[in-house]
């Protein structure tokens, strides 16, 4: 799955940025944009999962996106969790995902990219 930053609309920043008014803008969807993938990637796995398909890939990729969160200063974390709390319970389920993992393979240089670069910005924000 190509990286979509039209994943994270108007209204999920601006539900985000309510949330959190003391964190820089750039930070806040930035946090938005990791949380969208996350979340895509995480229903990516459970498909793959219920059709009694291998997730390894889809699993190792989820976990190097969620590595980013250790490296987080404080008020980043305390936003992750107010961002997770809100998105994951306006979330609905996924309709009729049709991934393989033949497909996932093909997405992976993408998503280390995206991965890569995400973490390299929200460092670079960080320090």
């Amino acid at each position: 799955m190509m990286v979509d930053t039209s994943e994270a609309t108007k209204a999920d920043i601006s539900r985000a940025s309510a949330l959190m008014g003391s964190v820089d803008p750039d930070k806040k969807l930035a946090m938005v944009l990791l949380i969208k993938q996350l979340m895509i990637q995480l229903n990516e796995i459970a498909y793959l999962k219920s059709k009694g398909l291998k997730a390894d890939l889809s699993m190792y990729l989820f976990s190097e996106m969620c590595s980013v969160l250790k490296e987080l200063e404080p008020d980043l974390v305390a936003l992750y969790y107010d961002y997770v709390l809100k998105f994951m319970c306006d979330d609905s389920p996924p309709k009729n995902l049709k991934y393989s993992e033949r497909y996932a393979q093909a997405a992976a240089g993408a998503r280390q990219r995206f991965i890569d670069r995400m973490r390299t910005e929200l460092a670079a924000k960080a320090a």
